[in-house]
């Protein structure tokens, strides 16, 4: 059982009781330690802070460690990531993620606090992206994909070399599609082919609990086509080789024909290299894997009937 950590909200005692509740896996919300970009994200604390969590729950027999980091922050440059990053291979996590920061105060409000004058430029987020793949790659990590690393001893990398790999709305799995819980607030639960979502406000949800009720908020039924591109795109995120026959079959689907806008859109990665395209089958190249995201996005028919359509859909992050 996994669960995400803010680390400026836990004590070393919170680990022994999170251990002793059954959680064996540990995320932790790091994004940065350079003290003047967490400064100007709100967000301050101590190395020391980090390394006391992460040895106790070692010391417990903790599974499996993860840190997140954020790029694209204000006030933040290659240099200053690279401190980061410095910091985080001496503590040696066994999965590192790395985000990129998405500026969107009409969807997030509490970033109008940020100076968008402050945030480092599109092209010098490419550059910290480079920067951390070659220097994790160097101190012997994988790369996964969509921004995600592990050491050579996770299951993760183990699960990517026998093709077992798996992807879910949460991110990598070593485990085949499986119903999940999202426990707490605005946290996502996944059931058959339903996704719902619990209320975002602590009161709401502690209200409801106490009333015997899901404290959901929202809900959506996936319709056959959402089944079929859900599939799909979650193989490109592994990036193994997507036989056309073999995924036809199973979808009872002609697969030229019902993508035939959707590969003529996928051309351009094909013509970048980024992409081998034939008869036979789709299949990411390792060049490609850094650009995941915006490959699967050309399955993505939400997007699609928003472009030709003229509406806005909704965004909560961007690739660069």
């Amino acid at each position: 059982m996994g669960i995400e950590i803010d680390p400026r909200s836990v004590t070393v005692d919170d680990i022994d009781e999170l251990v002793g509740l059954g959680f064996n896996r540990f995320s932790f919300g790091i994004q940065v330690f350079n003290p003047e970009v967490q400064k100007a994200v709100n967000r301050e604390q101590s190395i020391e802070q980090i390394e006391a969590l992460v040895a106790r729950a070692r010391a417990l027999g903790v599974s499996s460690i993860s840190f997140d980091l954020i790029y694209g922050l204000p006030k933040q440059t290659r240099a200053s990531f690279d401190e980061t990053l410095k910091e985080v291979l001496r503590i040696k996590p066994d999965r590192l993620a790395l985000y990129n920061y998405a500026h969107m105060p009409d969807r997030m409000p509490a970033q109008h606090l940020i100076n968008a004058e402050e945030l480092p430029s599109s092209a010098e987020k490419i550059h910290i992206l480079s920067d951390s793949i070659v220097g994790l790659g160097d101190e012997g990590y994988s790369y996964i994909g969509m921004d995600h690393f592990a050491l050579p001893s996770d299951s993760l990398v183990k699960a990517q070399e026998n093709g077992s790999l798996q992807h879910n709305f949460q991110g990598y799995s070593t485990h085949a599609e499986t119903g999940l819980i999202g426990l707490g607030v605005s946290a996502i639960s996944k059931v058959n082919h339903s996704f719902s979502q619990n209320v975002t406000k602590i009161s709401e949800y502690r209200e409801q609990l106490a009333n015997d009720e899901l404290p959901l908020y929202k809900g959506l039924i996936m319709s056959s086509d959402d089944i079929v591109r859900s599939d799909l795109i979650q193989r490109i995120m592994c990036g193994e080789f997507i036989s056309k026959a073999a995924f036809g079959n199973e979808h009872l689907i002609d697969f030229d024909t019902y993508f035939k806008r959707d590969l003529e859109n996928l051309s351009q990665f094909v013509k970048d290299d980024l992409v081998l395209l034939n008869n036979d089958g789709i299949q990411v190249t390792e060049l490609g894997r850094v650009f995941l995201r915006n490959i699967a996005m050309t399955f993505d028919h939400y997007l699609a009937r928003g472009e030709q359509q003229n509406v806005e859909i909704p965004r909560y992050s961007k690739t660069v």
